[in-house]
Formats: structure tokens, C-alpha cells, sequence
């Protein structure tokens, strides 16, 4: 059975594959090693969403493995975030994900970023 989560001091909750991350002006969902049938995927699925700049960014760096559950998880996401106004940005998927997102032309549904492109679009640091 999937756990509530973990709330840490530093705003993350960590579920079985999830780790939410409230970072500076935006949320992280970070995702572990898998993305595949079972708890890693329901981990995804029950995660609230907080969409900040009208975005929930998903970080894929440290995915290796994704199956078809996982892609259908993405696919839920996806609607999810979508129905909230938002977009759902991909961060940084993982080459075995990006190669499996391309061949199931899920990569044109999605909106994929890499880490580079993702700091620069953050806003700079007031001075004080």
C-alpha cells in the first residue's frame, strides 16, 4: 500500500518513487530510478500537484527504466496538469527515457527540457 509520505523541514515529501521538491519559484516532482507497473507509477499518480508559474515540472534525469505503465502515468499527468491550466514540462529525461519518448512519439506531446535550458529561464536574484 503507498505511504501518505514523508514531510522533511525543507518542504520535500517523499513518496515511494516521488520526490516533491518546492524549489525557490517553482515545484519539482523527482522520480527514482524506474518509472514501471506497480508502486513507482501509483507514486506518480497520487502525487498533488502544484503548478507555480503554470508549470509542474517532472525531473526524468535519474529514470533508467520506463514501461508502458509508466508512459500511461506520464500520458495521466499530462491530462492532469493540463486540465489545471498548466503544462507539464519534462526535465531532463534520462537517454534510455528520451530514446523511448521518441520512438512512441510521446516526445511531441510533451514538453521536454534540459537542466541548462530550465536555469536559464529562471528569473534572476533580486539584489538587495
Amino acid at each position: 500500500m503507498l505511504q501518505t509520505g514523508t514531510q522533511y523541514s525543507d518542504n520535500r515529501v517523499a513518496f515511494m518513487c516521488a520526490l516533491l521538491n518546492i524549489v525557490d519559484d517553482g515545484s519539482i516532482l523527482r522520480c527514482g530510478k524506474r518509472l514501471v507497473l506497480g508502486q513507482d507509477v501509483e507514486a506518480l499518480r497520487r502525487v498533488e500537484l502544484r503548478p507555480v508559474d503554470g508549470r509542474v515540472v517532472l525531473d526524468l534525469s535519474q529514470v533508467e527504466i520506463i514501461d508502458a505503465a509508466g508512459l500511461g502515468a506520464l500520458v495521466d499527468l499530462h491530462v492532469r496538469v493540463t486540465e489545471m491550466g498548466a503544462e507539464l514540462v519534462l526535465l531532463n529525461p534520462h537517454p534510455n527515457v528520451h530514446d523511448v519518448l521518441r520512438m512512441t512519439r510521446l516526445d511531441s506531446v510533451f514538453t521536454l527540457c534540459s537542466l541548462q535550458v530550465a536555469e536559464s529561464a529562471r528569473p534572476a536574484a533580486h539584489a538587495a
